[in-house]
């Protein structure tokens, strides 16, 4: 599924628009990226790979750090950046969108010596989106397409967290 979403989400991604979403969402991309590997270094000579077992910091791991500081949360940024930017802002996320997948984490995890990926995993999580980009850029009707497909594939959240959610705010 995750595939998928992938194709998606590169057949929106223009080629004439590169350079732009270089810039804008490059320097937000790399940034990222560097706080990734920062974070997977220092975690990994503190606790090394294994979760912390007990006290208040009980289940964190480097791989956990590293994911949460690699992924972003694309509906949020783009409504952001459509409320509170300019539009070349909200595009930037095409180029932000090749770090939502494993293939920055697993990349940020070898760097920092946590872990060893095949180079085939690697290429399998770039290679959608890839895909995506030159489905998207041979055919408009096929990019049309593809980026209506993109908020069906992420699941909305279901009545019992939303229901957990109100219970939980009114014993607070």
């Amino acid at each position: 599924m995750l595939a998928v979403f992938f194709v998606c989400v590169g057949s929106t991604i223009s080629i004439g628009t590169i350079p732009r979403a270089l810039r804008r969402g490059g320097a937000l991309l790399a940034t990222k990226v560097a706080l990734g590997i920062c974070a997977g270094l220092l975690l990994g000579n503190l606790i090394g790979e294994q979760p912390i077992r007990v006290g208040w910091f009980a289940g964190v791991s480097a791989l956990a750090v590293v994911a949460a500081i690699n992924d972003t949360n694309g509906g949020l940024y783009i409504a952001l950046m459509g409320e509170f930017g300019r539009p070349e802002d909200a595009g930037a996320y095409s180029m932000m969108a090749l770090e939502s997948g494993p293939f920055f984490t697993m990349v940020t995890l070898g760097i920092a010596g946590l872990s060893g990926f095949p180079w085939q995993t690697l290429v399998g999580a770039i290679l959608p989106l890839a895909a995506g980009v030159t489905l998207g850029n041979l055919d408009p009707d096929l990019r049309d397409f593809l980026s209506k497909a993109m908020p069906a594939l992420i699941p909305p959240p279901s009545i019992d967290d939303q229901e957990s959610s109100k219970v939980g705010q009114c014993n607070r």
